[in-house]
Order: structure tokens, then sequence, then C-alpha cells
């Protein structure tokens, strides 16, 4: 019953930061104190996103590191892990294991090919109206095609992309060539 009201009292703190306009990065302690603030965005160009990205971000050494620590990690470790990797990490995990090479994961930090069809990409728009901030514009139609590093994911599948020439925009998963959401 104690952990339910510190998760309760948790997500209040997560809406008041949101409705304040703030985001919250990472789970509460269980005393109460206040959530993080997300650090601020890197900048610069596309290489330096992966040299600068101070959040989760994993680089391939330490995927594989994993995916072979993994099968040796007692049931609740495998637990904890797939908790905080998330779908898109536990695809990823997955497909490690398995020795599967190639495919579009949505995490921090990866290399992306947006969807250059123009149909394909206007319909990865269909979640959100156009002129918000994650639908669809000119500029993120300018954008087909090209490759850019993810610098955050959300829970609401969407992202925000860094590209060669530093501009940084957000769009829906489903735009990312080879995206699945099935884990």
């Amino acid at each position: 019953m104690a952990a339910a009201r510190a998760n309760l009292a948790a997500a209040k703190l997560e809406a008041e930061a949101v409705a304040a306009g703030r985001q919250v990065t990472g789970p509460q302690d269980q005393s109460g104190s206040q959530p993080s603030v997300p650090p601020p965005a890197p900048v610069g160009k596309l290489e330096d996103v992966k040299l600068n990205f101070s959040g989760t971000l994993m680089t391939e050494d330490e995927w594989n590191d994993l995916a072979e620590r993994f099968k040796d990690m007692n049931l609740i470790e495998q637990f904890q892990t797939n908790s905080k990797l998330g779908s898109q990490g536990r695809r990823k995990l997955k497909a490690l294991r398995e020795g599967k090479k190639g495919g579009a994961f949505i995490l921090p930090g990866e290399r992306v090919r947006l969807l250059e069809n123009d149909k394909a990409f206007r319909a990865a728009f269909g979640r959100f109206p156009a002129q918000s901030l994650n639908g669809y514009t000119a500029e993120k139609a300018s954008r087909r095609g090209q490759e850019c590093i993810i610098e955050k994911a959300y829970n609401d599948r969407t992202i925000t992309c860094v590209f060669a020439d530093g501009a940084r925009l957000d769009f829906p998963n489903e735009v990312v060539d080879g995206y699945s959401d099935i884990e």
C-alpha cells in the first residue's frame, strides 16, 4: 500500500511538472524529492550529438555487451533491464541476442533515415494535425529521405531528430524508414 501511495505521489509531481512546462527525466526516489529537469539539448552538428548527449545513450559495444550479459542475468535483473530499456530497446536487445543485424530502433543516439516516398511520409503524420509540433510541415517534407540522429525519444511515439546542418525537428516514429512498434 505504501508503494502505491509513493507511486501516486510521484505521478502527481510528474503531472505538475508537465503542466508547468518542464519535462521529467527518470523515476523519482521514494523520498518524494522533486523530479529532475532534463539536461540542456546538445549543440553542434550531427557528428557531435553522440559525443555530447547526456541521456541514456549506449554505444554499440555497450549494446553488444548487454546482449552477452543478459543471458547470465537472473529473472529479476532481466525484468529490471527490460523495464529500463523500453519497447524499442527491448527490440534492439532481442535482435542482438538473436544475431540479427540492421533494422531501425527508436533510441537516443541512433542514426536513422526518414522515409523517402512522399505518400508514405505524409501518411506517417496521420496521428497529428498539420502545423502542430509533431505534425506535417513543408520544412519537415524537405527532410524526406535524409539521415539524422535521434536526440530524444518520447513516450507518445515521437522523436526529436538532429540533421547534418544542425537543424532539430520533431517527428512521429512512423516517419523512420524501417520502423516497427512490434516487440
